[in-house]
C-alpha cells in the first residue's frame, strides 16, 4: 500500500532546497510530488511559494489556491496566497486572506506586513499603519527572544 502522503525525509530535502533559494529545484522536484501525493497539501504549498519567490505570480496563484483547498488552516499558505494575489493586484482577495492568516497564527509578523501592505493600496491607511506596527512589534520581540536565549547559552 502506497503512502498518502511523502515522507518526512522528502518534506525536509524540500524545505532545505526552498531555504536555500534554490526556487527552481524546489519547484521542479514539488510539481513531481503534486503528481504523486495529487490530495495531500505540502507538495502544493511548497510549489506555489517556489514560483512566488521566483516572482512567477501568475503561475504561483492557481498552485496557492490549490494549496489552500487542501490547507485551509495553513497561515504559510493564506499568507503567500495574499501575497500574491497583491503582487497581481487583487489587494482586497488578498487581504482576505491575510486575515485568515494572522487569525490562524496571531503572532505572524510576516502576514501582519503583507497585510499592512494590502490595506493601504486600499486606502485603508490606520488599518494599515495598525497591521505594521503589529508586525514590527512582534519581529522585535522574537529578536529579543533570540538575544535573550544567546545570553544563556555557556561560553566555551
Amino acid at each position: 500500500m502506497r503512502p498518502e502522503e511523502p515522507g518526512n525525509e522528502v518534506k525536509a530535502e524540500l524545505l532545505g532546497l526552498f531555504a536555500a533559494g534554490r526556487y527552481d529545484e524546489a519547484a521542479a522536484r514539488s510539481r513531481r510530488l503534486t503528481r504523486e501525493f495529487p490530495e495531500d497539501g505540502f507538495g502544493w504549498k511548497l510549489l506555489g511559494s517556489s514560483l512566488a519567490a521566483n516572482e512567477r505570480f501568475t503561475a504561483a496563484l492557481p498552485i496557492l489556491l490549490r494549496a489552500a483547498e487542501l490547507r485551509p488552516n495553513d497561515e504559510v499558505v493564506q499568507s503567500n496566497l495574499g501575497a500574491t494575489l497583491i503582487r497581481l493586484g487583487r489587494p482586497i482577495k488578498a487581504i482576505e486572506h491575510l486575515r485568515a492568516a494572522v487569525a490562524i497564527k496571531p503572532d505572524f509578523w510576516q502576514a501582519h506586513a503583507n497585510l499592512g501592505s494590502a490595506l493601504r493600496s486600499v486606502g485603508e491607511i490606520s488599518l494599515a499603519v495598525e497591521s505594521l506596527r503589529r508586525s514590527v512589534n512582534i519581529a522585535q520581540a522574537r529578536c529579543r527572544a533570540i538575544d535573550r536565549a544567546d545570553f544563556q547559552k555557556p561560553v566555551r
